[in-house]
């Protein structure tokens, strides 16, 4: 009974790490970052909001060109606030639903 009640609270702490936010961003979003049909084009808000999660989790981000502010300052820069976030880029930003579906040779963060 005890190796029971012990394997259950290992297996709900381990369900809770492993349930990661991902957020999507994409140039032409105007979403909230749930989906890429629902992506932000707002870089440094998705990093904010997985930071803000207890859990951490992944910002995905499709092809385009993102700055730290609005204002297009290159001087800004992008702040990652927990160590707990995984930033990947090399999307397409459609229909990427694994990291492995992603193209960083053809789908490149640049200006």
């Amino acid at each position: 009974m005890k190796k029971t009640v012990l394997l259950a609270l290992a297996l709900i702490a381990m369900q809770g790490l492993m349930a990661q936010t991902i957020r999507y961003v994409k140039e032409t979003g105007s979403g909230d970052g749930s989906s890429w049909n629902n992506a932000s084009n707002d870089l440094q808000a998705m990093i904010d909001a997985v930071s803000a999660d207890p859990n951490g989790g992944e910002v995905w981000v499709a092809q385009g060109t993102y700055y730290p502010s609005k204002t297009n300052n290159r001087d800004d820069f992008f702040r990652i606030k927990a160590n707990n976030i995984k930033l990947y880029g090399g999307f397409e930003g459609t229909t990427e639903t694994s990291i492995s579906q992603r193209d960083i040779v053809n789908n490149v963060l640049c200006d």
